[in-house]
């Protein structure tokens, strides 16, 4: 099962990639996304284009202090060749943060 992470970051700014799958073959992915957060956060999962320069479908999802949230069971995802798939900080967050998406 492949996993995508940045690792645990401190404190980073709005717009930080926290996890991406990198271009991916055209296939229909079932994921699992978890997100870590020290307090409470807010991040965007977004679907990006084969050029990786525009979302075309995004989510945000909310966290608590201290405890991971976890998607799973989302369905499936149907990605064109070279698509991905990040999860980017909403808003500046503070104290540790790590993201991981698994397909």
């Amino acid at each position: 099962m492949p996993w995508a992470t940045q690792g645990i970051l401190q404190s980073p700014t709005a717009g930080t990639l926290l996890a991406d799958t990198g271009a991916l073959l055209a296939a229909t992915f079932s994921l699992t996304i978890l997100v870590t957060t020290q307090y409470s956060a807010r991040v965007t999962i977004a679907r990006r284009n084969a050029l990786n320069d525009t979302d075309l479908s995004t989510h945000l999802v909310k966290t608590v202090s201290d405890a991971p949230t976890m998607l799973n069971g989302m369905g499936s995802i149907a990605l064109l060749l070279n698509e991905r798939i990040v999860v980017r900080a909403e808003s500046a967050m503070i104290g540790e943060v790590q993201a991981s998406i698994l397909w």
